[in-house]
């Protein structure tokens, strides 16, 4: 008999109660279902291409395993480690995990402008053009990987402590995952909460064709695409002391 091949995989993540809102930016992805069993959601009809996606690589503290015969293999492993749960009450993520909207922050770092919006969780699915991870992380990466990793992406500098890589392929690294609409870039998984006022926002807030990437809490900041550079290492020495803090 022929051996699975990934693509024909059904594979199920599994996560703590306590970090359930890690869940956030794949809450808008259709199909996937949700259930909550002795302290843990499980989350099944996961592809291949989505396990091995940037906003499925960037949420910590998760479990991935490939369902066979009712059983649970870990990941690239062909030994099971037990059954599937035969009592999950399955239902549809967007269901299983209702929206809870933050009090909205209206002030813009780095802006001067200040405007009542808000970003919100999104119904559509979009590919992530950034990851923002910090400095130390990428650091780490950068020691072992091939050259040719990085040729297709650039990076910036964010604060003091990290940094947002854009491109494609991303890195397979812990951080936040970004999808981009005009000079917008918004966590995966949000948009705004009136996107009929994108293009009015965009003339606003960014006249200088930059950069605005939003956050989570509804406030945002610039990156300047002139400050946009190729990633490599000696870029990131560059820019980045030894020990890891940034030189501005």
């Amino acid at each position: 008999m022929a051996e699975d091949t990934p693509g024909s995989l059904e594979y199920i993540l599994r996560i703590g109660q306590e970090h359930r809102d890690l869940l956030s930016q794949v809450r808008h992805w259709d199909k996937l279902k949700i259930a909550l069993h002795e302290g843990s959601y499980w989350i099944k009809e996961l592809t291949a291409r989505q396990v091995a996606s940037p906003e499925i690589k960037s949420i910590p503290y998760k479990e991935i395993f490939y369902l066979k015969g009712n059983k649970l293999f870990p990941e690239g492993s062909r030994l099971p480690v037990q059954r599937m749960p035969l009592s999950l009450l399955w239902a549809p993520i967007d269901r299983g995990l209702p929206v809870k909207l933050p009090m909205p922050n209206h002030n813009f770092f780095g802006l001067k402008e200040t405007v009542g919006i808000s970003i919100v969780p999104s119904a559509k699915e979009e590919q992530a053009v950034a990851l923002m991870v910090t400095a130390a992380d990428l650091r780490m990466y950068m020691e072992t990987a091939p050259a040719v990793r990085l040729q297709p992406l650039s990076w910036v500098i964010i604060g003091k402590d990290k940094a947002m890589i854009f491109g494609s392929p991303l890195l397979p690294m812990q951080g936040q995952a970004f999808w981009k609409k005009g000079s917008f870039l918004f966590p995966a998984g949000f948009d705004l909460e009136f996107p009929v006022l994108s293009a009015q926002l965009e003339n606003k807030m960014d006249p200088q064709g930059d950069l605005i990437v939003w956050e989570k809490d509804s406030t945002c900041f610039r990156v300047e695409k002139a400050a946009i550079k190729k990633l490599s290492i000696a870029s990131f020495r560059r820019s980045v002391k030894p020990q890891g803090s940034v030189t501005l």
